[in-house]
């Protein structure tokens, strides 16, 4: 078999490109890694390659950074005993609704009941991923989406305005006009040139803060035990958490100035199927290590249990982080431009109308489990305990909401009704007003 040769890029990247941004400025330096890269592969790059390859590494810091963050502050020992259940139900009962709600829609508590959910804060392991799930959605959603993170009022009225002016290009050929003109707008108002440092926008602290508060609120009620945290640590969680999201910040500015490429955050859901094509898992060894069709059984098993659990499947339980796919018009560009942000783009003869190309910049992060999904029909939970198996604890799984709602006690009623239920019954009566104050106003 032919050996293929390999170059200090197949084995080194990070390495060899550090060490010529070191040694030039930052114009010269992005010049001297291309022509590193022509003289070592005999491949010359586009610029837009090496700039995916800066997103998708930044992406993957502001993913080291959340991971660092929940081991330092929350990978303390809270196992789950007589004296720390009723600390649990405590702080159950004292989460806020909004932080109910995300922890439900980023984690699942799989087929165990309320026992699923409870894991989530007695196990260190999965404390941990919860934790960066949480830190990780928000500033996916609030930072990483957001248009144009740290601009004014006057800022996001007047890309409302472009969008407006603009909704019909989204129709046709030239759809990636519109995101140009985002990409200007913004460049002018940082007076941004490429190539240059970034001057951040006025509001950039101010928003900042205001994400770091936000986590703050959620992140607090996670640590159950019931401990006053001394200044000094809390002090420590908010220069942590400003860094982060500051980062993930100029990220985002970063990709709002590109006016050829429009990145999209792709969607991944709890319960669903594991592909490793597109996701990460944050514990891929104890995955790994437990393969049910690999490992070995307990002795006392059932034969049947033992049968039925070698066809569980990887599934997703919590969603830490969505990985990004970015979309460029056109097929291969010509290398040798030196900044299509100026010139615009060239391609490749009959490269330039050959559609709209994707690249996956990075994998959704996730936590996972062997099992079996949640199983819905018509809307309605369907799960069979013989199907889960040893997993199974009565009723089986159950919403986060319904939950915190029995720590609550008070919130739930004396048929056992649930928060969800209350609120469904509160929207229709505010849909029965509604329509009646529509009869009033017809008459």
């Amino acid at each position: 078999m032919e050996e293929v040769e390999t170059s200090i890029w197949d084995t080194m990247p990070n390495d060899i490109a550090s060490e010529l941004a070191a040694s030039k400025n930052r114009t010269e330096a992005g010049q001297a890694i291309r022509e590193s890269l022509r003289d070592q592969t005999g491949q010359a790059e586009p610029l837009y390659a090496l700039r995916d390859a800066e997103i998708r590494d930044t992406h993957w810091q502001v993913m080291d950074r959340i991971q660092r963050f929940a081991i330092k502050y929350f990978g303390f020992d809270f196992p789950q005993t007589e004296e720390n259940e009723p600390k649990l139900n405590t702080a159950f009962a004292q989460m806020r609704e909004e932080t109910v709600t995300l922890i439900g829609c980023v984690a699942s508590g799989g087929p165990e009941g309320s026992q699923g959910w409870k894991d989530l804060f007695y196990d260190s392991v999965k404390r941990k991923a919860l934790v960066c799930a949480i830190i990780g959605n928000i500033v996916t959603e609030q930072v990483i989406q957001h248009s144009f993170f740290g601009g004014s009022k006057t800022d996001e009225d007047a890309l409302d305005g472009i969008m407006r002016d603009n909704t019909r290009l989204d129709g046709e050929q030239r759809r990636f006009d519109r995101n140009a003109l985002y990409a200007e707008y913004i460049a002018q108002a940082l007076d941004f040139t490429p190539g240059e440092s970034l001057t951040l926008p006025t509001h950039f602290h101010q928003h900042v803060v205001a994400v770091v508060a936000t986590l703050l609120v959620h992140l607090t009620a996670v640590d159950a035990r019931n401990v006053r945290t001394a200044e000094h640590r809390v002090s420590e969680q908010i220069r942590d958490l400003y860094k982060l999201v500051a980062y993930a910040g100029i990220l985002s500015l970063f990709m709002r100035l590109d006016p050829q490429a429009v990145y999209y955050v792709t969607p991944t859901f709890k319960e669903q199927h594991f592909e490793a094509e597109h996701m990460d898992a944050y514990n891929r060894a104890v995955m790994e290590a437990t393969n049910p069709r690999e490992r070995m059984f307990p002795d006392d098993w059932d034969q049947r249990e033992i049968a039925r659990a070698k066809n569980d499947e990887p599934l997703t339980q919590m969603i830490l982080m969505n990985g990004i796919t970015v979309y460029r018009r056109g097929g291969w560009e010509d290398p040798d431009i030196s900044e299509p942000w100026d010139e615009g783009v060239v391609y490749q003869p009959g490269m330039e109308h050959r559609g709209i190309r994707s690249r996956q910049l990075t994998q959704a992060w996730v936590f996972c489990r062997w099992g079996r999904p949640r199983r819905f029909v018509k809307g309605q939970p369907a799960d069979r305990k013989e199907v889960h198996g040893a997993q199974w604890r009565d009723p089986g799984s159950v919403e986060f909401e319904d939950v915190v709602a029995e720590a609550k006690g008070g919130e739930r009623g004396e048929e056992g009704e649930t928060l969800r239920g209350r609120r469904k019954e509160k929207e229709r009566v505010g849909e029965g007003r509604r329509e009646k104050g529509k009869g009033k106003a017809r008459a």
